[in-house]
């Protein structure tokens, strides 16, 4: 082994006296060194002996301070709980921005299984207290909030409050419900809301048990929008599930607001010429439906019988006069007459007639062993004149064809119905739509077993046999021709506003445009004008506005046979002629001639919009 200590004279033994001397020297300089290092261990010692008194401090501060009562909860048994707070949802206003419903504060018994007892006893005694004292029977339990009991009176609030008191999981809350303004006629465009239904929970991962939504109109169609962001609080319970205190909450957020495009005005003013003409007649139902032909904006909707939609639904499903139904998009008729300026519109395209061609038209006309009426003999006739004084004989002929003219044939006739919307849906804003149907050769085989005649196709020209449309189609349909040929999607909304200012303008989209070409449309708007001015439509001649000036417009009646002696009233018109701004129709069921009938009540309406718009 190497020798560590140096010796360059190899020498064998040390003097203990030098030893002694290395010792002293190297306990000297050790001396020195550590001399040196004190000041700077020192420094290090103190940073540390700091560093760890704040540390030691702050853990102190938020075990004793912070958690404190924390703890202090969980020595005790308590517990914090998160508690939903239900959003008011957004106001609906009508074209003027009008509040056609409010939120109004329903006091609701509810009752938390998440903050039942842990004990079983004391769970179990909380819900036989429930149903045998309060005499309510408990739903499936699951961990979402149940109402026991809604729309409390004060009394019951504050008996409830008292009875309530001693038991773990069950609240008196506030929760807004939907009180809608005392307008029967908008039941049917704002629609009204009900409890989540397990469908729409098992749709929508985002609703709650105990959610309210949107069931039909407005309310539904547009319920994402309406449907506010729920708040939440954390409370404090004791070990029984009995509430301490609030510890936290965060305010729920009100749902956008919805603007319609329909004025309460005009709305109701509408709807109350059509109800007074019903029941002074006793006529069993009617419609009547006003639409801008320019954006497909709908300015009123009135389907008589109605309903107030504070009403519980369920009060009214047994209704013999079924008041639920809207028919002004779920009632399916006969069109009767007011289709003949569609059949015109498709004639003139497939160029079946010119616009200046004339036949001599009869009162009825024979083809085999069956006879095929009109109202009266016509004479010879064009096609403006055939719309004009509603010439059955001409439209025959239009449709499957008579004299020199060939006709459309059943399957053009099936084509452009479909193209002006009859037998589809129009895609309105609301719900409860139906599509009519439009008959073929195929669909009379499958349905009657029956084969496709003449007759089948003469009585479809003139809208008779198994065409049959809602009111809403055809307002959509003579829109378009109003319009210049776009076919619109109507709609009732015209913005939602949000609460951070922006703005959504709800714009109509086109379900079919350039169906025929302009020049085929005057055409038969001359028609429809010569029916106001010297057909069946002369009563809504000499309308004026506000500053005295003659309102032109364009018509069409409608008498739709529906048994041997029972007939539908239409009546269907536009104005101002050269710039149409308002399209209108108008059905009474059972109501007997259109004009006599269904035309008044348009010519009343007019009147009040020009007279005020």
């Amino acid at each position: 082994m190497k020798n560590i200590f140096y010796n360059p004279d190899n020498i064998d033994s040390i003097n203990p006296d030098s030893i002694e001397y290395i010792y002293s020297m190297a306990d000297s300089n050790h001396a020195t060194l550590e001399d040196e290092k004190a000041p700077k261990n020192n420094i290090l010692y103190i940073i540390l002996t700091v560093v760890f008194i704040i540390l030691t401090a702050t853990r102190l501060f938020f075990l004793q301070i912070i958690s404190g009562t924390k703890n202090l909860f969980l020595a005790e048994g308590n517990r914090v709980n998160a508690k939903n707070i239900k959003a008011p949802r957004g106001i609906i206003y009508d074209y003027k921005y009008r509040p056609l419903v409010k939120n109004v504060s329903n006091s609701v018994l509810a009752l938390y299984p998440q903050e039942l007892s842990k004990n079983p006893d004391e769970k179990n005694k909380t819900l036989k207290f429930i149903r045998e004292n309060l005499k309510i029977e408990i739903p499936k339990i699951t961990q979402e909030a149940i109402v026991l009991k809604e729309n409390l009176t004060h009394e019951e609030t504050i008996a409830l409050k008292i009875l309530t008191h001693d038991y773990s999981g069950i609240y008196i809350e506030e929760t807004p419900i939907r009180q809608y303004e005392n307008i029967d006629s908008m039941g049917y465009i704002l629609g009204y809301i009900g409890k989540v239904s397990e469908k729409e929970l098992k749709n929508d991962q985002h609703l709650k048990m105990d959610d309210m939504v949107g069931k039909s109109g407005v309310e539904k169609t547009y319920n994402q929008w309406l449907t506010g962001i729920d708040g939440q609080s954390e409370i404090e319970v004791n070990s029984n599930g009995q509430f301490q205190r609030l510890i936290a909450q965060k305010p729920p957020e009100i749902g956008a607001e919805v603007k319609l495009s329909i004025d309460l005005d005009l709305q109701n003013k509408a709807g109350e010429i059509l109800k007074n003409t019903i029941s002074q007649s006793n006529y069993p139902s009617g419609v009547v439906i006003g639409m801008n032909p320019q954006t497909g904006k709908i300015l009123f909707m009135n389907s008589v019988p109605n309903y107030d939609p504070n009403t519980p639904i369920s009060s009214l499903l047994n209704n013999a006069s079924n008041p639920l139904i809207n028919r002004a998009i779920s009632g399916i008729y006969p069109s009767g007459s007011v289709i003949k300026p569609v059949i015109a519109s498709a004639a003139l395209q497939e160029k079946v007639v010119s616009p200046d061609y004339k036949i001599d038209t009869p009162a009825e006309i024979k083809i085999g062993q069956y006879t095929f009426p009109d109202w009266k003999d016509h004479g010879v006739t064009d096609i403006r004149r055939a719309i004009a004084e509603s010439n059955n004989i001409f439209f025959y002929a239009l449709g499957g064809g008579w004299d020199k003219i060939k006709g459309l044939g059943i399957n053009r006739l099936d084509q452009y119905l479909e193209k002006f919307g009859f037998g589809n849906p129009t895609n309105i804003d609301l719900t409860g739509e139906v599509s009519g149907s439009v008959p073929s050769p195929e669909w009379k085989k499958k349905v009657k077993h029956e084969s496709w005649y003449i007759g089948d196709t003469y009585h479809l020209s003139i809208g008779q046999g198994d065409l049959i449309i809602t009111p809403m189609q055809m307002l959509n349909a003579i829109s378009s021709i109003a319009n210049n040929g776009t076919l619109y999607q109507p709609r009732v909304v015209d913005e939602i506003r949000f609460s951070d200012g922006n703005v959504l303008k709800i714009e109509s989209k086109i379900n079919n445009k350039n169906i025929i070409s302009p020049g085929n449309l005057q055409i038969v708007r001359e028609g429809m004008r010569l029916a106001v001015t010297d057909g069946s439509a002369r009563l809504i001649s000499g309308i004026k506005d506000k500053n005295g000036n003659i309102v032109e417009s364009a018509a069409k009646t409608g008498t739709a046979q529906v048994t041997t002696d029972k007939f539908h009233a239409w009546f269907t018109v536009f104005a101002p002629y050269d710039n149409p701004q308002i399209a209108i129709v108008v059905l009474i069921e059972e109501g007997g001639e259109g004009y006599l009938t269904a035309g008044p009540i348009a010519k009343s309406i007019l009147e009040f919009y020009f007279q005020n718009y």
